[in-house]
């Protein structure tokens, strides 16, 4: 079987190659490195989609999707199941469609309710976790229809969010049934996690504060785990967030940690001071990694007495996250660390629907992300493959040769055409 693709975490890039049958032969993905221009748009973003890399629809593809209209939107709609997407996609500070509020495109779902119900029916929320670049619009429909609960944005740096209209538009797009729904933002400051909050509370049901991105150049601008050792700066931001929302726009705000890299054994103090600051703050939740930000999964496993701890002495609820590769890892962990919630990255971008009990990607999952994709457009050629060869490393039928093949696709055309030669068909 092939070997899945690495990632050292949600907030990282795939490494530079990729393996298969014993390293044999490699597939390079591209040398990915967090840096600020992924981030930087006030001179217009490179990685903003344009006719030259994003997806089209192919002429003989069948178009499957509605438009929401007065008619078809209600409690009772049921068209959000494996065959149709609608095609209102919404950006923050574009106009709405006309006739229609935003709570209308955007039904507001409960998280507190969500972990509350969960929590007495003996079970636990599934979380796709935010991953840069790739948890974007077309990815967590899908994962939501594997059986996800929750779904997270990629880590988007607040600044240049609330600063900057292309920011916003390449960053974040939502949809009706993009729901329920967590943004995630890094900041480093009171004001611009604050502003940001402001901008994204109509769109969603619950913001998050990254501090658990160990990448250097994120931790060097004192963003994401950088913020592990300062609980005053986590504590500044989270309380101003929600004392500035626009009232009747509050959302509850979440946070994402790793464990303190001083806490070298079980007692774990320093992570639980800081998780007692958050929750003192007024965050609705914490997500733990059970890992310093030193530690990388391909040299250490994630220690689940970090979550289990921190969820025995606070009162919100509190998730899991880390080496979550299969419901039975999903449920193992729930139930060792009685968390509320169990949050996956990598094991979700190699196989979406893992929460669903599939233990490797059906084939159907690949097909019905392909279908997505291609319908509500926007996604750049490259991380359209990329998420087809991480699913294609989880799949049993396909072998070295045929990955090779595929990454060597050039179009959507293309990429059709590799399925139909196999007897596969995507649409």
């Amino acid at each position: 079987m092939l070997q899945q693709p690495t990632q050292d975490d949600e907030n990282s890039f795939i490494s530079e190659t990729q393996f298969c049958h014993n390293n044999a032969l490699r597939i390079d993905l591209g040398a990915f490195q967090l840096d600020r221009n992924d981030f930087d748009y006030s001179e217009g973003p490179s990685s903003l989609v344009n006719e030259t890399n994003c997806v089209h629809l192919p002429t003989n593809f069948n178009n499957n999707y509605t438009f929401i209209n007065k008619n078809n939107l209600n409690d009772d709609d049921s068209n959000n199941n494996n065959n149709n997407i609608n095609n209102n996609i919404l950006r923050v500070g574009e106009n709405l469609p006309e006739g229609f509020s935003i709570d209308e495109l955007k039904p507001r779902h409960s998280l507190m309710n969500m972990f509350k119900e969960a929590k007495e029916k003996g079970t636990y929320l599934k979380v796709q976790a935010p991953m840069v670049r790739y948890s974007k619009l077309a990815f967590r429909l899908l994962c939501r229809e594997y059986g996800c609960d929750v779904v997270y944005t990629p880590m988007i740096m607040s600044d240049c969010f609330h600063k900057s209209q292309k920011a916003r538009d390449s960053d974040f797009t939502t949809h009706y049934y993009d729901s329920p729904l967590v943004v995630q933002f890094a900041a480093n400051n009171p004001t611009d996690f604050s502003l940001a909050c402001q901008l994204a509370a109509p769109y969603c049901d619950g913001i998050d504060l990254n501090c658990g991105c160990p990448q250097p150049y994120v931790m060097k601008e004192s963003l994401g785990a950088a913020l592990v050792t300062k609980p005053q700066k986590i504590f500044d931001m989270v309380h101003e967030a929600n004392n500035k929302f626009i009232s009747g726009m509050s959302r509850p705000i979440g946070v994402k940690i790793r464990l303190h890299p001083e806490d070298d054994t079980l007692e774990f103090r320093k992570t639980i001071e800081l998780a007692r600051q958050i929750e003192m703050a007024g965050a609705s939740w914490v997500t733990v990694h059970g890992r310093t930000h030193k530690q990388r999964t391909k040299n250490t496993k994630v220690n689940p007495d970090g979550p289990k701890t921190i969820k025995q002495i606070l009162n919100v609820p509190v998730m899991h996250n880390g080496d979550i590769f299969t419901l039975g890892d999903s449920d193992r962990f729930a139930k060792e660390t009685g968390c509320d919630g169990v949050m996956s990255a990598r094991g979700l971008l190699s196989n979406p629907a893992l929460f669903s009990g599939y233990d490797y990607v059906p084939f159907e999952c690949i097909q019905r992300y392909l279908q997505i994709a291609i319908q509500i457009g926007g996604v750049p050629f490259h991380i359209l493959q990329h998420h087809i060869m991480f699913m294609l490393y989880s799949h049993h039928q396909f072998l070295s040769a045929d990955v090779i093949e595929f990454s060597e696709c050039t179009s959507v055309a293309s990429i059709l055409d590799f399925f139909e030669e196999r007897g596969l068909q995507v649409y």
